[in-house]
């Protein structure tokens, strides 16, 4: 019984709930200690009620990427459309903005519970998405958690202080890092930006490197 509440839907979406905490923690937010206690029943009884999204009044975010702090918080709204377009997209943007006013920051979370493979994105919903800078579609958001996996190595993203420290320490130019592609799932969960730089641990800290985030076709 046990098993068959794990791989139900609501059992996916609880694992994908821990998943996002951790990728807001990667990128740098705040996250309330109580937010990752919640148990699987209180999480079902929530959802049975429609209230299984995530809101944050007043999520502040730390030093590297700190452009969200303290105003409208932070929403997570989980999906429930099998297909995600354009026109979707808009209504829930109009929806949630009368219930929730001036959020720093919307994501969405597509529906992929259980599967691998990721809604892909039309061009019309990219182009709607580069006129709300403060909206996300977070992708790669899973019922387990693949940083956690013992062949990915630990992941940081740099500063802008700590990236130029590295490289007049490596007295190395920027685009002779080895690359990481915008897409690749790492930059994608830490919130990577073209030319930033993810610093990659191995073997307890024994193998540093430092890679370069490139345009897709680059790496």
């Amino acid at each position: 019984m046990t098993n068959t509440l794990e791989n139900s839907e609501i059992g996916l979406l609880f694992k994908v709930r821990k998943t996002i905490l951790t990728t807001l923690k990667n990128r740098g937010y705040l996250v309330p200690e109580g937010s990752t206690q919640l148990s699987f029943d209180d999480f079902k009884m929530l959802y049975e009620k429609t209230k299984h999204h995530l809101y944050f009044p007043e999520m502040e975010v730390m030093n590297i990427k700190d452009e969200y702090k303290k105003g409208g918080g932070v929403l997570v709204y989980f999906e429930s459309s099998d297909k995600f377009d354009k026109r979707i997209l808009q209504s829930r943007m109009i929806q949630l903005g009368k219930e929730y006013q001036n959020l720093d920051k919307l994501f969405f979370v597509l529906k992929t519970y259980g599967s691998l493979k990721k809604q892909t994105l039309n061009g019309f919903v990219k182009s709607e998405l580069l006129l709300h800078p403060h909206v996300e579609i977070l992708q790669s958001i899973y019922p387990f958690d693949f940083m956690k996996n013992i062949v990915v190595p630990e992941c940081h993203l740099l500063s802008e202080d700590d990236k130029n420290a590295v490289l007049n320490i490596l007295d190395t130019p920027l685009y002779k890092l080895p690359k990481f592609e915008i897409t690749d799932p790492i930059p994608e969960r830490l919130d990577a930006k073209i030319g930033d730089v993810i610093y990659i641990k191995r073997n307890g800290g024994k193998d540093i490197s430092y890679r370069v985030v490139v345009k897709p076709g680059t790496g």
